[in-house]
């Protein structure tokens, strides 16, 4: 009877610990695996490159459009791996947020893509009335999304990160960079961060002051999304932290100027190999 419970109980404990290593992989495996986009990032990105005097990451949109017609390519495996995956599995919040931008970012190249060459996602080739974020553009779990429905119901409205405007890439040369690697939920807070960091502190993209006129400058971005951002004083507080020169937060600090929105160049932010 003794040998019996001994067995009995090395079985549970056994069971326990196998609980233990299965489920926490098991968990992780549910993220979707964007390899085939990294893939993408590494050869066809460019970093540091200035179009119409706008440092940015460009996209070789030319090559990766000739690659995308191959049936074995990574953009259209891609595209299969997205269709085939059920975004309910996805279980926390930084899970769902990664994933998310990632799609929306995947689906505004798509966009471009598909209607190659364009010089804008507001070309008249893509939507007649240059609105392409209402169009359906990808195709998640067997449904398709527009770029508007990824930003505003799930990023913004469902998921409530502001800080997603660092991240989601339109195309255009003065939004921001796209971002050389994927994003991950074990490593979302650091990469937004970085992305904020980034944009803002570029002075075509994210704020200029012109402290002659005492003007005070920001991206339209901020501007646009009036249900996230309130005003003046909400938007100069949520970009402050990110702000590096310290006389221009002094500055800023202390209110004394006019408040404006930089001009937002809807160019495609391609690299051409010049």
């Amino acid at each position: 009877m003794r040998l019996y419970n001994k067995i009995i109980h090395y079985f549970i404990l056994a069971g326990i610990i196998m609980a233990m290593v299965i489920l926490p992989l098991s968990s992780r495996a549910e993220f979707f695996n964007f390899s085939s986009y990294q893939h993408i990032l590494d050869r066809y990105l460019h970093g540091g490159i200035i179009i119409k005097g706008i440092k940015l990451n460009g996209l070789d949109y030319k090559a990766l459009y000739e690659e995308s017609r191959r049936e074995d390519s990574d953009y259209r495996r891609l595209l299969q791996g997205l269709r085939s995956f059920n975004p309910e599995t996805l279980k926390t919040r930084e899970e769902k947020i990664a994933f998310w931008i990632n799609v929306y970012n995947i689906g505004a190249i798509k966009m471009i893509l598909d209607h190659y060459p364009v010089d804008s996602i507001r070309s008249m080739k893509i939507s007649f009335f240059k609105n392409p974020w209402g169009k359906e553009i990808i195709n998640v779990g067997g449904r398709w999304y527009s770029l508007g429905e990824i930003e505003h119901e799930i990023l913004i409205g469902r998921l409530k990160e502001r800080k997603i405007h660092f991240a989601i890439v339109c195309a255009s040369l003065t939004c921001p960079d796209l971002s050389p690697e994927v994003y991950a939920p074990e490593h979302l807070t650091e990469q937004l961060r970085q992305q904020a960091i980034s944009f803002i502190n570029n002075p075509r993209k994210g704020y200029r002051i012109d402290r002659d006129k005492r003007i005070l400058y920001v991206s339209n971005i901020f501007g646009w999304d009036k249900k996230s951002f309130r005003g003046r004083k909400d938007i100069i507080s949520f970009i402050l932290p990110y702000i590096k020169n310290m006389e221009d937060r002094e500055f800023i600090r202390k209110g004394n100027y006019s408040f404006r929105f930089l001009p937002y160049d809807w160019s495609l932010n391609e690299y051409s190999g010049k």
